[in-house]
């Protein structure tokens, strides 16, 4: 039977508990795969002693779910889903935020277009309206959009690369970590730049947006000086050869 692993990176998430049941509780209902989630904790000690405690509460509740804590080494989110790709064993695996940004309806149409064979990678992309109201996120957002495009992809190749719903083919995601040397937010865009390197077919699938539940852990201030320093190193050693397998 189909293996499909979720990786989640958790960091001090109070209120994960939520997230945690409505995730187990969707996948019960796909009867014809196992699935492991895997959490990669960078967790102040007394939130990861809570996330410990709601791992093990829910243990036993459905037979072909495994829910696992792994602990993270905090040295950032693009760190965490390493770590989690390579203790993955899933002939899928999935990447998520915390926060479950998408409807769960999603994974269905995911799976559906990884278990045919038709791709390699899926992502979701967002709404563009979807920072309306915020006009920080929004300018950042577009800054980003403008600097993969310029930099890294050199074209209008993807809308929304920060979605945090993809899906990969299991080999390949683990193939990737391999060679990651991204350890911050950019690791989607390293994952997706080395896969279209090693002429892997993506699949841009558009999805809606699940308000948010929790105040953004984004540090935009942070961001507006790291990303494209980020940016630019991973074309840098794209260029010079160092994402070859």
């Amino acid at each position: 039977m189909l293996l499909v692993t979720f990786i989640v990176p958790t960091l001090n998430e109070r209120h994960f508990d939520v997230s945690l049941d409505a995730l187990t509780e969707h996948l019960a209902k796909i009867d014809d795969a196992h699935f492991e989630i895997l959490l990669v904790d960078d967790s102040r000690a007394e939130e990861r002693a809570l996330l410990s405690r709601w791992v093990a509460e829910r243990a036993n509740l459905a037979p072909r779910i495994e829910i696992h804590l792994i602990e993270g080494a905090n040295r950032g989110k693009g760190h965490a889903a390493r770590l989690g790709a390579l203790r993955s064993r899933g002939d899928i695996v999935f990447l998520m935020d915390a926060d479950l940004p998408v409807p769960l309806s999603y994974i269905e149409e995911f799976l559906g277009q990884l278990k045919d064979g038709a791709c390699d990678v899926v992502i979701g992309e967002r709404p563009k309206d979807r920072s309306a109201g915020k006009p920080l996120r929004q300018f950042l957002s577009h800054a980003l959009l403008l600097l993969q495009q310029g930099i890294v992809f050199q074209g209008r190749r993807f809308e929304d690369t920060q979605c945090g719903f993809k899906a990969f083919r299991g080999e390949v995601l683990r193939s990737l970590a391999t060679r990651q040397i991204t350890d911050g937010g950019m690791y989607d865009i390293e994952y997706l730049y080395m896969a279209l390197l090693d002429g892997c077919k993506v699949v841009r699938v558009p999805v809606a947006a699940r308000p948010e539940t929790r105040p953004s852990k984004i540090r935009l201030w942070k961001c507006m000086y790291t990303d494209p320093v980020a940016l630019i190193r991973i074309k840098a050693t794209g260029i010079a050869g160092g994402y070859h397998k």
